[in-house]
């Protein structure tokens, strides 16, 4: 195991444990492209990451630089590129910000997940479309007011993976569909990954 680096101020525990591990995932990928995201090394460094941002969520740039420099640099030798932590840095904030964001998935039912397909679990509500594009939607007359309500009941990882690959205009605009969700490549990466995952069956508080 790697020491923990305590990274942050305010502990957020609504945040969920394999969400996180997806966003860190992101960020390690976009950042450092040459890193083999299925390696056991890569997959540790990860794994310490996400565990401290579980713990307590870093508020700032400065914050993760101080806490992660040393030890990205341990592991240079599998990829990561140190000309590219600054960038690391702030995609992994992006990401973090982005789960703390999310106003729309309440979860309603337990079930199979139409994503990952797994189950039966705790299933969020994804609004295809998302409510914070529907004013310039309507203002635009992309869709009919009925369109707007549209969506589609995944789980928490992956709505929580759906947002942080994104943003909600390119969700609006591009992936308005279940269909266009899942020919996106960084999701059937994810949902490749996400099916070996455990089923999550404890609702959060």
């Amino acid at each position: 195991r790697f020491a923990p680096i305590h990274m942050g101020v305010t502990t957020m525990p609504e945040l969920d444990e394999m969400a996180v591990n997806a966003a860190v995932r992101v960020a390690l990928h976009r950042a450092f492209p040459c890193l083999e995201c299925e390696a056991l090394e890569v997959d540790l460094i990860r794994e310490a990451i996400a565990e401290e941002i579980l713990e307590s969520i870093p508020k700032s740039k400065v914050e993760v630089e101080q806490r992660m420099e040393y030890l990205l640099m341990e592991h240079e030798d599998v990829g990561v590129d140190q000309a590219e932590f600054g960038f690391f840095y702030e995609v992994l904030l992006a990401q973090v910000e982005d789960l703390m964001r999310e106003d729309d998935d309440e979860e309603l039912e337990d079930g199979l997940c139409n994503m990952c397909e797994r189950g039966p679990m705790p299933l969020t509500f994804h609004h295809l479309i998302p409510k914070s594009t529907h004013a310039d939607m309507k203002k635009r007359r992309l869709f009919e007011v009925e369109e707007l309500t549209r969506g589609v009941m995944i789980c928490r990882s992956c709505h929580s993976a759906v947002h942080s690959f994104h943003d909600n205009k390119t969700l609006a605009t591009m992936y308005n569909t279940l269909e266009a969700l899942l020919e996106c490549e960084k999701v059937q990466k994810y949902i490749k990954w996400a099916s070996k995952q455990k089923v999550r069956t404890k609702r959060r508080l």
